[in-house]
């Protein structure tokens, strides 16, 4: 009985794995001309339910209409449950700017959303919803998946860091205002303890385990990201939501592990960098187009004494 309770377990399990990135709806819609005037480039935009560990998830895909390849961003957004979600205006909003310039964009709700199943455990099972998600993809004929950039914000760069070691495709990645160190934002402010990481990290609230925020943290996993891909780290000096600090202890390690990075600090710049946001834009289409568009190799760190 044990042996028979185990095998449909695993049954169960490679089941549900080969259902990942399943498309169980795919629905067109427009969005109104005051989020993309229509004398742009025209863009098909796509809201999307796919599977993800057997779980039906809620997402977002935006493709140019010219029929051509083109390289692919994946956007992780911050909040958490019904929090801070994507609408179909925001998502049009928000990744307008990669459209413009020739990129296919997409975008998980994450479990646990409205209209999403399962629960948000922020650097949990979630991470295999950025994994999924690019499978669902693959069933677009216009999506050069072997150019993936991953681009997170706030929480979303839990996600983007932890999915880099399950989706070797990844190019470049970039992140603004992010968790780089679930730790000392615990200590920054007590709500991200109290109300964050308690409701959301499985078995987090009756342990208090610091090991279950690491796992969750680039700063104590950053040895291994792999040296092939480089990352560009924004952040406002005036962010009262994520301070500076996450990005600027982030880009200390990376330096000293010769991580290819570029870390931008905006003074006074907020949390959504919304008083820069012509100037991040640009410096986020540079970097998706010299590492992700045109596959630049990232420059040799190694030091060199020049008298």
């Amino acid at each position: 009985m044990r042996i028979f309770f185990i095998f449909s377990l695993l049954a169960a399990y490679l089941s549900s794995a080969s259902q990942n990135g399943k498309i169980l709806d795919q629905t067109k819609y427009d969005v109104p001309d005051s989020i993309r005037n229509k004398e742009k480039s025209p863009v098909i935009y796509y809201s999307l339910t796919y599977l993800s560990d057997g779980m039906k998830v809620k997402g977002f895909v935006a493709v140019p209409a010219d029929g051509k390849l083109h390289p692919c961003v994946l956007f992780n957004r911050g909040g958490n449950e019904g929090h801070n979600m994507l609408t179909k205006e925001s998502f049009a909003r928000i990744v307008g700017f990669l459209l413009d310039n020739g990129y296919i964009v997409a975008a998980t709700q994450y479990r646990g959303s409205t209209g999403s199943e399962g629960k948000d455990e922020l650097g949990g099972g979630d991470v295999n919803d950025v994994v999924n998600l690019l499978y669902a993809l693959k069933s677009i004929p216009q999506i050069d998946t072997s150019r993936v950039g991953l681009f997170g914000w706030s929480r979303g760069a839990v996600n983007s860091y932890m999915a880099l070691s399950k989706m070797p495709s990844v190019k470049a990645v970039v992140v603004g205002g992010g968790f780089s160190d679930l730790l000392s934002l615990r200590n920054w402010r007590k709500a991200f303890d109290t109300a964050l990481y308690s409701k959301l990290i499985p078995n987090y609230k009756q342990t208090k385990n610091e090991e279950l925020l690491k796992v969750r943290s680039a700063y104590y996993f950053a040895n291994q990201i792999p040296k092939t891909i480089p990352i560009l780290l924004l952040h406002g000096t005036a962010d009262g939501n994520v301070p500076a600090t996450q990005s600027i202890s982030l880009a200390q390690k990376f330096y000293e592990l010769k991580q290819p990075f570029r870390l931008i600090l905006y003074e006074g710049g907020f949390h959504s960098l919304q008083q820069f946001r012509t100037e991040y834009q640009a410096e986020i289409v540079k970097w998706f187009n010299k590492y992700l568009r045109d596959q630049k190799e990232p420059p040799n760190l190694e030091p060199i004494f020049n008298r």
